[in-house]
């Protein structure tokens, strides 16, 4: 009998253990990193529209982490997140405004946005930064100071105008006077910005949206502040908070800081769109390199091929060190390089392709053997619809360009290894949000 019982209590001691095991072992998400390949110059926001979608469709699996390549290529992240801090916070001053204390929920609130301000290099999505201005003007309005209101509403709508106050949480009074700021934001006038870095080639965002690569200058911005970020792989994030100021244009000079250990990452990359034309198989080496430097399981891989007019092909693959190879692909065309065609069409292939590759689903044939995408009729109905074959424009890119540089997938999310202030408080360094800009 103690046998019998010994023997029991030992299986299940090793049942529970074996299922500790198996829940670490589910816990654990395969690292992976976006690499985005395009051979035709001036495609620089469609590629960083690419890399956002691969980067959401990452976040948004379970199974997948984009942080380890992420701080490869961008630096560590500070200890604390600053987004997660300011939600935190938001979420007081909520809990003031659901007590009626409006004053307090105004200052919490605010001091909720300087967080969002401060992390200004790192962070790429903005509606909780929309949501806080929501309930400052939500309280300014109930306050009856409807100039505050306006500018809290104004700033808002500059971030995303497609995002009105939640009519479950506020009045109607307020979602109009949010409204009437919205219709009236013509008239409030706008400024501009010439945006420089060194070095150059840098992708630069406005209140998260890629406007182009340094030196670039941006025009008929609402007046008010707004979040400026840039990005170049390789570089810390630089971020600043810029306040436009009507019929005037600022001009800012971004000094970037460079991280050691990744310039191999950076040669390899730039040799990806040359060695495409031997073959998907031709590029295995320089993923393989790319991919250790980085310290990551996987790559997935945006092969984005501008056609004719606004036709884009994009061919999204996932690369496995382990096997060192590509394990799935999808493809298809998006027919408008705007983001609000390109960007869905690139998270829905991104999406599929990492659920391919966890599931061992279908990749549609040999990837190794993918040729460059073709875009439109290839047979006697060629350019039908205003569509065209792209191939022989390909090789002809190759061959004229040969080993043209590709500007690596600019990260778009990661944190700079040295932080700024705002103002007179909080600690500062080169290449963080220290060069912050509250007046003009």
């Amino acid at each position: 009998m103690k046998i019998a019982c010994t023997t029991l209590v030992l299986a299940a001691a090793l049942l529970a253990a074996s299922r500790e095991s198996h829940a670490q072992g589910a816990g654990k998400k395969t690292s992976i990193y976006p690499i985005v390949i395009t051979i035709q110059k001036g495609y620089e926001v469609q590629k960083d529209l690419a890399f956002k979608a691969a980067l959401s469709a990452i976040a948004e699996n379970s199974n997948y982490s984009y942080e380890k390549g992420h701080s490869a290529f961008h630096g560590a992240k500070p200890s604390q997140d600053p987004l997660e801090k300011a939600e935190e916070i938001y979420n007081q001053a909520f809990t003031k405004y659901d007590d009626l204390d409006l004053p307090g929920a105004v200052e919490l609130a605010e001091k909720a946005m300087e967080k969002i301000e401060l992390g200004a290099a790192y962070i790429e999505d903005l509606t909780l930064a929309v949501k806080i201005l929501h309930l400052i003007g939500a309280c300014h309005t109930l306050n009856g100071d409807l100039n505050a209101a306006s500018d809290a509403f104004l700033r808002a709508y500059a971030i995303n105008p497609g995002m009105k106050p939640d009519a479950n949480t506020y009045p109607p009074d307020i979602i109009d006077v949010f409204d009437a700021v919205g219709q009236g934001a013509s008239e409030a006038g706008t400024g501009g910005m010439s945006v420089k870095s060194s070095p150059d080639g840098a992708s630069v965002y406005l209140d998260g949206i890629p406007m182009g690569v340094t030196p670039v200058t941006i025009d008929n911005i609402l007046i008010g502040k707004h979040i400026l970020r840039i990005s170049k792989p390789g570089y810390q994030f630089f971020g600043s908070v810029l306040k436009i100021e009507k019929g005037k244009t600022k001009s800012l000079d971004a000094k970037l800081s460079e991280i050691a250990g990744v310039s191999r990452v950076l040669t390899e990359i730039d040799k990806l769109p040359g060695l495409i034309a031997g073959g998907m198989s031709s590029t295995l080496p320089s993923l393989n390199t790319i991919a250790k430097d980085l310290g990551v399981d996987q790559l997935l891989v945006i092969l984005l091929s501008p056609g004719e007019g606004q036709i884009v092909s994009l061919n999204v693959l996932v690369y496995d060190r382990a096997k060192n190879d590509y394990i799935a692909q999808r493809s298809g065309d998006a027919s408008s390089t705007s983001d609000q065609v390109l960007l869905p069409k690139a998270l829905e292939l991104s999406k599929a392709t990492l659920v391919a590759a966890q599931t061992g689903g279908e990749t549609g044939g040999k990837i190794t053997d993918i040729t460059p995408p073709v875009i439109g009729p290839t047979g006697g109905e060629e350019g039908k619809k205003g569509k065209k074959g792209i191939a022989k424009k390909w090789w002809f890119w190759v061959a004229i360009v040969g080993g043209l540089g590709l500007a690596a997938g600019g990260a778009y999310l990661g944190y700079a290894g040295a932080t700024g202030q705002l103002g007179s408080s909080g600690p500062g360094g080169p290449g963080g949000s220290g060069d912050i800009i509250i007046e003009f």
